[in-house]
């Protein structure tokens, strides 16, 4: 009977520690990231859209745009697409549009159906480059919403296949 009062204590003690572990390890990292968020500086412009800024980096000066916009689960877009639109800036206008929430964007609650994404990043004139959920978006926008003018609809493989003439 003792025994089983002592391990209930021991229990309770090893939770009671670990929370108090938890709730110092929160403060501390909230206070850590207020810290650095002085030093984190967006690498393109913030455009204000519907309320909230959504992050847009260009690089390059050529006739033809190619925007590259992410799929789902990439942190910072223009950080992962780097190594690829650093190889076509010396040809095309590039320019990467990093949906709310990713990069950074602000985070928003405003709906993330394929609409709202495409109202979001309003442009006309383009060549949309695509990686998973945005060809989706991109159908889903041409049809919903013609205006966009989408030009052409590029995949992955498309500017793979530019960059193996290029060499």
């Amino acid at each position: 009977m003792q025994l089983i009062q002592v391990t209930g204590m021991l229990l309770f003690l090893l939770i009671l520690v670990l929370m108090i572990f938890v709730i110092v390890s929160t403060i501390n990292h909230r206070k850590k990231l207020r810290k650095e968020s002085e030093f984190i500086i967006p690498l393109g412009k913030l455009v204000a859209v519907y309320g909230h800024k959504i992050h847009v980096y260009e690089e390059g000066s050529g006739k033809k745009t190619l925007v590259f916009m992410s799929g789902g689960g990439t942190a910072s877009p223009t950080l992962d697409f780097k190594s690829l639109y650093s190889l076509l800036s010396d040809q095309y206008h590039v320019v990467v549009v990093e949906k709310a929430g990713y990069g950074f964007s602000d985070v928003t609650n405003t709906s993330r159906d394929i609409a709202t994404i495409l109202l979001e990043s309003a442009l006309r004139k383009y060549t949309l480059v695509n990686t998973d959920i945005s060809t989706f978006m991109l159908h889903h926008g041409s049809i919903v919403n013609p205006i966009h003018s989408y030009v052409q609809l590029m995949q992955i493989n498309d500017i793979l296949d530019t960059l193996l003439d290029m060499l």
